[in-house]
């Protein structure tokens, strides 16, 4: 029997993988499903950017890491993996979660696109995005003050989110002197669900 659930994925390391970590947190199966093995027309007739990850659960099909995150939660709301509309703690969850893509990503992405790519950052514009990136730390580091989740004692989705960019930032050296940001990554890490689908790895 089919899963209610296909994740369109290429690697363990994209997008996918808060995908999978979610998933995995719920004890929820599905069937992963890769880029090049999509029937005709082809996967660019599921995801028209033809970016990663792409989901169908229960016939609808959509793209988007963060949106697949915050629907799952959602829809399996018995699993606890979001507050509900109801809960105080909604509009702080939802604010994490745009925050690891809209804030953390995008300036993680700058500062990568500004020393990888030839030409494309001065050292007075890198040395700004690094320091526009100690900003965000800084601020994760205030926010995470006494709590061990980002919701304080409760791990959500928004935690997923989040700890997939702080472990690009760990890999790249840019959580040296932000103590509580790195040890909330470690309890990340120390997830028996982020241990079987080899995030960390």
């Amino acid at each position: 029997m089919k899963s209610d659930i296909l994740l369109y994925s290429d690697s363990k390391k994209d997008r996918g993988s808060k995908v999978r970590w979610l998933l995995a947190e719920m004890n929820l199966e599905y069937e992963t499903v890769s880029r090049s093995n999509v029937p005709p027309p082809g996967y660019s007739a599921l995801n028209p950017f033809e970016s990663l990850p792409t989901v169908t659960v229960k016939g609808a099909t959509f793209f988007e890491s963060s949106a697949i995150l915050l629907y799952l939660a959602d829809l399996y709301s018995e699993r606890q993996l979001a507050p509900v509309i109801s809960s105080p703690d909604r509009p702080v969850y939802l604010q994490w979660m745009v925050f690891s893509e809209a804030t953390l990503d995008r300036a993680l992405e700058k500062l990568w696109a500004a020393e990888e790519i030839p030409g494309a950052g001065t050292t007075e514009n890198i040395h700004k995005l690094r320091q526009d990136v100690q900003d965000v730390f800084h601020g994760l580091e205030i926010s995470l003050q006494g709590r061990q989740y980002i919701l304080g004692d409760r791990f959500s989705a928004a935690d997923i989110s989040l700890a997939y960019y702080l472990n690009w930032a760990e890999s790249e050296s840019l959580l040296e002197g932000f103590p509580k940001t790195r040890n909330y990554l470690l309890r990340m890490k120390d997830r028996p669900a982020a241990q079987m689908i080899g995030l960390f790895g």
